[in-house]
């Protein structure tokens, strides 16, 4: 029988569900921890309750960018299902694939793909080379490898994982979307844009038909198809998009949602690549305000607004601007990524320009 703790850590649980869809997610963790707080008072350590609060705690920090306590929880969470179910069952699989996902979002791309591959392993074994499970395994997988520019190992994947969804959930599921999605994208990193916006708008065309057209993944497509024809130098296109996406963003979401930050970035580094510096400086600052509210001030997220900040700054010759926002998102990427990764060093190299720079305009 079910008792009225867990009864009010289910309610919990589901508060912070829809507070996460939100972008809601210091409401969201408080909540979380309450939830966690009361399963660990009352419920036993293994308990169904603790795994769910865990689990959500771990998903909210690392969308946060809190990446250390997000990986600390599905960890624990990690042993905890071992220690229960056995190191090959579904769920086991699960937090495999989302601890995956958090190692790689760090950058570290060796630890993710051990992660992803026992996932995968797993999902191959006990429920078939053709369960909709192994695709998002093989979907994530290949994901890893086209962002290691391992284009060769990532195409089949992608393509064994859209096969799996047409044959499984028919060719107009929402699912075969992402999927194109990832693998258009692949295709336009190798400089395929003609196939590339072929799949995006394929994509595009299935989520408008089965969702709506003012749907949130309209939304996503209508900017993954904008940022294919900015890449290409089509501004006034990619222009429209990018204002489409952002207007269903808004009409769907609180005014203060991480993705509405996202469109206004894209719509800010639109503008500056076309010279529009003082529309690019608005938008810019219009986004980081966003982030600042929902993530606080170590996202990277965060880092990345202010990279292009300074950057623009750059553009338009004002050194002395640029330098210390630089230091800021050199300084977030370094607590938030450590030392070595790949975007440090950008920062640290941009800063050395800038650096330059400034001495040569005192000589």
């Amino acid at each position: 029988m079910t008792s009225d703790i867990e009864i009010q850590i289910t309610r919990l649980n589901q508060q912070v569900s829809s507070l996460n869809q939100q972008g809601k997610y210091e409401e969201a963790i408080n909540l979380a921890k309450q939830a966690y707080e009361l399963a660990c008072q009352h419920l036993g350590g293994e308990h169904p309750g603790i795994l769910e609060s865990l689990e959500n705690l771990a998903g909210l920090l690392k969308s946060k960018g809190d990446y250390a306590n997000a990986e600390a929880f599905y960890r624990r969470a990690l042993d905890i299902r071992e220690k229960v179910l056995g190191s090959e069952h579904p769920d086991t699989a699960r937090i495999l694939n989302n601890l995956s996902v958090l190692l790689y979002e760090r950058g570290d791309y060796k630890g993710a793909e051990s992660l992803y591959l026992r996932s995968l392993a797993i999902r191959e074994k006990l429920m078939g080379p053709e369960h909709p499970d192994t695709a998002q395994s093989l979907n994530n997988l290949a994901g890893l490898l086209s962002s290691k520019g391992d284009y060769d190992g990532a195409e089949p994947l992608y393509r064994r994982a859209l096969s799996i969804w047409e044959k499984v959930l028919g060719p107009e599921n929402p699912a075969i979307a992402t999927t194109l999605n990832n693998l258009a994208l692949l295709l336009a990193r190798r400089g395929d844009y003609d196939r590339a916006e072929r799949l995006y708008k394929r994509a595009l065309a299935i989520r408008e038909k089965v969702l709506g057209s003012d749907h949130l993944e309209v939304a996503q497509s209508l900017n993954n198809l904008a940022v294919l024809f900015d890449s290409t130098g089509k501004y006034e296109q990619a222009k429209r998009l990018y204002e489409q996406a952002l207007e269903i963003r808004r009409r769907q979401l609180a005014e203060n949602h991480p993705s509405i930050a996202s469109s206004l970035h894209n719509l800010a580094a639109l503008s500056q690549r076309i010279g529009d510096y003082a529309a690019a400086e608005q938008l810019y600052r219009q986004a980081l305000e966003i982030r600042r509210n929902v993530f606080g001030e170590s996202h990277p997220d965060i880092a990345n607004t202010l990279e292009n900040l300074a950057l623009l700054y750059e553009s338009m010759g004002d050194y002395k601007a640029a330098k210390p926002i630089y230091n800021k998102a050199l300084e977030i990427f370094r607590m938030v990524l450590g030392e070595n990764h790949p975007r440090v060093r950008e920062i640290q190299s941009k800063q050395e320009i800038i650096l330059r720079k400034l001495l040569d305009d005192k000589a």
